[in-house]
């Protein structure tokens, strides 16, 4: 009898302890509106914190609030949201980036963060809109531009690039064929290359002649 005795109240003790445990994961779980009071703190360094703890909650609502963060006017927190948005696996939730609060931002440096953010993706992603977006860009948008190249080669050699490849190629290599910067149409070179390595060779053929 002294034995069960010792027994369940050691029971009933590792209970207390495991409840107490649960109790305080609770209580320091982060809370999404806490977090997003935290995305309008005065200090950068909190709101970057928010951004990174928003990224592992992982729900719609708070990578909504991560995607907001891109037009931070501190770089550290908007570049911390970029990099958290590329990590996204959810298709449904990389889509947003081509909306308002992404490509379509009014803000230069969101849709450039935003395209950079694709290209950082592990999850296919269709490349026909990203050379949509290339063809509406204006051209004086030389670092969206070529930002939004990276992402196509980057996604084409990863094989991660979706959609009709020939259009896709068709849209970089109107820009490697232009007079447009000479950086610029190096970057839609890489990325015709990525793309279709014969075709982009007579390219480059042509481009030297």
């Amino acid at each position: 009898m002294p034995s069960r005795s010792r027994e369940s109240a050691y029971d009933a003790m590792k209970s207390s302890i495991l409840f107490a445990v649960l109790a305080w994961s609770t209580l320091q779980a982060p809370n999404l509106k806490d977090l997003e009071h935290e995305l309008e703190a005065p200090k950068p360094e909190t709101r970057r914190a928010a951004v990174q703890k928003l990224a592992a909650l992982g729900d719609r609502r708070a990578w909504e609030l991560v995607l907001r963060a891109l037009g931070d006017s501190e770089s550290m927190v908007a570049d911390e949201a970029e990099v958290a948005l590329g990590a996204i696996t959810d298709p449904k939730l990389a889509s947003e980036l081509l909306g308002g609060a992404g490509l379509k931002s009014r803000d230069a440096w969101v849709r450039l963060r935003a395209a950079e953010a694709i290209g950082r993706m592990r999850i296919p992603f269709d490349g026909e809109v990203l050379a949509r977006a290339l063809a509406s860009s204006e051209p004086s948008e030389i670092e969206l531009r070529r930002m939004l190249l990276w992402s196509i080669e980057r996604l084409a050699v990863s094989k991660r690039v979706e959609g009709d490849r020939g259009k896709i190629f068709r849209a970089v290599e109107a820009i490697a064929a232009s007079r447009a910067d000479p950086e610029l149409r190096g970057a839609a070179l890489e990325a015709t290359s990525a793309l279709d390595t014969l075709e982009a060779h007579a390219l480059v053929i042509q481009s030297l002649s």
